[in-house]
């Protein structure tokens, strides 16, 4: 014993230096083993990156290569030209890099000497053309966007059910026209004059289609989406509460109509409506109300979808107004490295209609998967004139890429005239209106919103409309700048006239001429004060018809016709939503004793009024 210490005394034999080399070795292996297994997925991961981002360096940033050391740069002149004359909002690239907004027509690149794929666009119209670029001398080269095919970008067609049918496609100088996703029961006929659409209605069910066509000549090509509103003969039901709103789900091709404004702030778990295997397919319309308290349950415990809709197809949606929302679900255990989609209305639309519909305010986040503000995730969809102030955060591992969008997160249609003024932040693809597209033709729309997110692969960062949007367009567009960078990667597609304002210009209409009309007749934009720093579509802010005014005279009901409006009707106690047989302009009927005129008014195809009753008899 020393200083009160007992000391041991221990004499390691030969079996015991034996165990404790296996122990060592033992534990060797198992450091070994965790070590590779944390450290060889980043291994892989950076390699994939790395070579991806080798792949993509061409398409994405103009500059020379290593091949090209050797070499100095070259200066290109190049002129890029309409029909003769240079025009605003074109754009010229070289092999799809950097997209250059031409002023007066006229743009110079530095370039190393190679053969590159120059591309110049305007709207959905993109000219391609290989020259090759010299170290010792002029490379001037022009180009005239004209000369490619000439169709318009969108056409919304009602085609009656169960009909053969031909619709005139107005496209002019293409060689060939052919259908990316042709569903049953459509094709391409070519007439003296024109290539027409023909259906065939009987293969073709009632409901809407989404259509892509390319037209190509030597020169280019240019996009054209065609959307069928195939008939339907179905009645209207009426929206009053939550619990008739869930009753959708009892009847997925219905047409509903929303009455009022409803509060879910008391509904703790609802179901989305609608699921992949048995979709929404009918027509929902908010009719301009506020859907307030929605919100996500505490836990998600089946599916991979929360939003009011889960799953539609061939469906219309339209005039839905969400208002502070909150959905950030808590997802269960096995949710890890699932695709989750969080948004407000929907979380997985295919070929579907959405139009004037907004969510103000509130939160929409995820933590696996992908989010946006209205939509998650939309596929050959036409969406037209939505507006999102909601925050939209989405915490997925930067190992996976969805997107991440104030609008929508991923993408494929026809989007135009959409606004976001919320933030968004993703650790992936992120984007003011959408985070990453397929084929998406994005066009007249704004992002005020503070966008955050990775730089993918490519150096391109996150996007103040979209991030990337491979073989798509995004065209005449804005972004406010020092809020995001333009940060639109389109390999094998379009970036044309999407450009940078300062906040101030928001509230400038004229400043804004890429957007649409302010004024006149069909204004595309509107200014609210209350709900937006900057424009809004239009048509979420439809001005409500007003209450039908009913005068009396010797026994009759008389309604002066207005301007637009049309009424529904009946005189039996029915429901006119379900049971009017035709709206009229005015109305001069007659009512006895006791008989009850039940009606609304509607304006521009949007049922709006306040349902009004009149019992016969009364002076």
């Amino acid at each position: 014993m020393e200083n009160g210490a007992t000391r041991f005394n221990y004499t390691l034999d030969h079996s015991d230096k034996k165990r404790m080399l296996k122990a060592f070795v033992f534990g060797m292996t198992i450091g070994i083993v965790a070590l590779s297994v944390y450290i060889a997925p980043k291994i892989v991961i950076n390699k994939i990156e790395s070579a991806a981002a080798a792949i993509r360096q061409d398409n994405l940033i103009p500059s020379r290569g290593d091949a090209f050391d050797s070499f100095d740069m070259a200066d290109v002149s190049l002129t890029v030209l309409l029909d003769g004359a240079p025009h605003e909002g074109m754009s010229v690239a070289a092999d799809q890099g950097f997209w250059t907004v031409p002023p007066n027509g006229e743009v110079r690149l530095s370039l190393a000497p190679n053969i590159y794929s120059f591309s110049a666009g305007y709207r959905n119209r993109k000219l391609i053309f290989a020259g090759e670029v010299f170290s010792e001398q002029a490379n001037e080269y022009v180009f005239d966007v004209g000369k490619t095919p000439s169709a318009p970008e969108l056409r919304i067609w009602d085609v009656p059910s169960g009909e053969n049918y031909t619709l005139p496609l107005e496209i002019s100088n293409a060689d060939e026209v052919t259908i990316l996703n042709p569903p049953n029961g459509v094709s391409i006929e070519k007439s003296p004059a024109d290539y027409i659409l023909a259906i065939d209605g009987e293969r073709l069910s009632p409901g809407f289609w989404c259509i892509q066509l390319l037209a190509e000549n030597q020169h280019g090509q240019s996009t054209l989406f065609v959307f069928l509103r195939i008939s339907r003969d179905i009645g209207i039901t009426p929206i009053y509460t939550p619990e008739e709103l869930s009753n959708i789900r009892r009847n997925l091709s219905g047409h509903y109509l929303l009455m009022n404004d409803i509060d879910m702030g008391g509904v703790d778990d609802w179901i989305p409506i609608g699921t992949e295997s048995f979709p929404f397919t009918g027509i929902f319309d908010g009719g301009g109300y506020n859907i307030t308290g929605f919100h996500a349950p505490m836990r998600i415990d089946e599916g991979n979808i929360f939003a009011l809709f889960g799953y539609a197809a061939h469906a219309e949606l339209r005039n839905v107004v969400f208002r502070e929302p909150f959905i950030m679900p808590e997802l269960p255990d096995r949710a890890l490295g699932n695709e989750f989609k969080n948004s407000a209305l929907i979380g997985m639309a295919s070929d579907s209609l959405i139009k004037n519909c907004a969510s103000f305010g509130g939160f929409v986040g995820s933590d696996e998967g992908r989010a946006g503000g209205l939509f998650s995730d939309l596929a050959n969809c036409c969406v037209i004139g939505c507006f999102n102030s909601t925050d939209v955060i989405c915490n997925t591992p930067n190992r996976y890429l969805p997107g991440t969008g104030g609008i929508t997160g991923n993408v494929s249609g026809y989007i135009s005239h959409c606004a976001n003024e919320g933030e968004v932040k993703g650790n992936h693809l992120s984007g003011g209106i959408a985070g990453y597209g397929g084929g998406a033709y994005i066009t007249n729309c704004i992002n005020s919103g503070t966008v955050w997110g990775s730089t993918i692969v490519g150096a391109v960062p996150a996007g103040g409309i979209i991030q990337s949007n491979d073989r798509g367009f995004a065209v005449c567009s804005y972004f406010v700048r020092g809020l995001s960078a333009i940060g639109a990667h389109s390999n094998d597609g379009l970036i044309a006239a999407v450009s940078p304002i300062d906040r101030d210009t928001l509230r400038i209409p004229e400043k804004l001429p890429l957007l649409g009309d302010f004024g006149g007749e069909s204004p595309d934009w509107a200014y609210a004060s209350l709900d937006a720093q900057g424009p809004v579509p239009y048509g979420i802010f439809m001005s409500r018809t007003s209450t039908p005014v009913i005068t009396h005279a010797e026994g009759r009901a008389i309604i002066r016709p207005m301007d637009g409006v049309l009424y529904f009707y009946t005189v039996d106690g029915t429901n006119p939503y379900t049971n009017c047989p035709k709206p009229v302009e005015q109305l001069n009927t007659a009512l006895r004793n006791g008989q009850t005129l039940t009606l609304f008014a509607a304006k521009q195809g949007f049922y709006d009024s306040e349902i009004v009753t009149v019992t016969g008899g009364r002076s």
